[in-house]
């Protein structure tokens, strides 16, 4: 115990016996922190906080097939976070925040090459700029820094109005190119159903209407529930490769419900001699005017019961498309920052006190514990140094 208060003491007589040296070089350290944190550009920060909306079910009948319009593979607050997040690091939408704020100027950017000058621009942004999302709550948080607090505020709340935008339009587009699919079916039906009921008007004017069996009714009724239960799910195979790649697994479903439907049409046909590959019969226990007057009824019944199931689609996809909700929810709005982010000039103040104290400090102490010897082959060395660097 005795010999460490002896070894303290005698540390405290050589920092006191050196203070000169020790005061002198922790002020030069010090003096040069406080330069340097003047010096040294100011850093202001700004932050907006944004909740995306939770996507509503699309009001089509087989959206819980498709997934909805414009959905992905995820759901909730969490499905609207990537999607904004994936808007938002894309480069267009980069392009259109230097482009509003002039950052190439900003960045002193003095390239003569404009491509090169807007790909600089874009490595700058995303050193300015930071986007993270909270697992946990969904929220998106974007931070930006800049030398100008009011920049950074207003950086900050153009991504959050940006966003809304380009998020809306993404909607739009996918909801138009929807509805047009479905505005296109529905005119072609409309279409053969027209000539339908000319052909039918002109059949009972030259004959009499004439009763099909009970029999072949009900079988023309199985092959029209068949018939239009089969174009109802090429529809929606159909529709959905508007929104998924062809390896879906919905694609796939769908693909073999059409092949078992088909496999039950080929032997209702087989059985009952339906040849006609466009859902027309020909069933020899019928005469020919029956047959040609059963032929135009099921086509009708079809088409009507295809447009029954098409139609709510095609008005449920103009809502969709004339629909303009906001995406998003602005938890937190940027304002201007009242603490810069750095420089910390106190903290590097305190720290570079410290560390000049105890560098010169450990130098002393070090010095001080080599001997005569020690020193001057110490100084030899340094000096030898010294003359072959010269």
């Amino acid at each position: 115990m005795e010999n460490k208060q002896v070894d303290i003491l005698d540390v405290l007589l050589i920092l006191a016996k050196h203070k000169k040296f020790i005061f002198w070089t922790t002020l030069i350290v010090s003096i040069a922190a406080v330069v340097y944190s003047l010096v040294t550009p100011e850093i202001w920060s700004s932050t907006a906080v944004i909740l995306p909306y939770q996507n509503e079910a699309s009001s089509l009948p087989f959206s819980s097939i498709l997934g909805g319009i414009g959905s992905t593979f995820l759901s909730g607050v969490q499905e609207g976070s990537v999607e904004l997040m994936t808007i938002m690091h894309s480069r267009n939408f980069s392009e259109s925040i230097i482009k509003k704020f002039n950052l190439i100027e900003y960045f002193e950017i003095e390239e003569p090459d404009s491509l090169r000058a807007k790909d600089l621009a874009l490595a700058s942004l995303l050193e300015i700029v930071s986007i993270y999302l909270n697992d946990e709550s969904g929220t998106i948080s974007i931070n930006v820094r800049t030398y100008d607090k009011e920049l950074s505020s207003r950086i900050a709340n153009y991504y959050v109005e940006h966003v809304d935008f380009v998020n809306r339009e993404i909607r739009v587009n996918k909801s138009r190119n929807n509805r047009e699919f479905l505005e296109k079916r529905v005119h072609d039906i409309e279409m053969k159903n027209d000539s339908l009921l000319i052909k039918l008007n002109n059949f009972q004017s030259i004959n009499n209407v004439i009763h099909i069996e009970e029999q072949t009714k009900a079988a023309i009724q199985s092959y029209t529930e068949l018939v239009s239960e089969k174009t109802k799910i090429e529809i929606q195979f159909d529709f959905h490769k508007l929104n998924a790649n062809d390896n879906s697994q919905i694609t796939k479903d769908l693909r073999k419900q059409i092949d078992i439907i088909e496999k039950k049409i080929l032997a209702i046909e087989q059985d009952n001699d339906l040849l006609n590959p466009e859902y027309l019969l020909s069933l020899d226990k019928i005469s020919e005017l029956s047959v040609e007057y059963a032929k135009i009824e099921m086509q009708i019944k079809i088409l009507g019961k295809i447009y029954e199931f098409i139609v709510p689609e095609y008005e449920a996809a103009r809502i969709e498309e004339i629909r303009n909700l906001p995406a998003i929810e602005v938890i937190d709005k940027a304002r201007p920052s009242g603490f810069r982010t750095s420089p910390k000039r106190a903290r590097i103040c305190v720290i570079a006190f410290l560390i000049g104290f105890s560098f010169s400090s450990l130098l002393v102490i070090i010095k001080s514990s080599l001997t005569e010897n020690q020193i001057k082959k110490l100084d030899q060395t340094v000096s030898l140094i010294f003359r072959k660097q010269s």
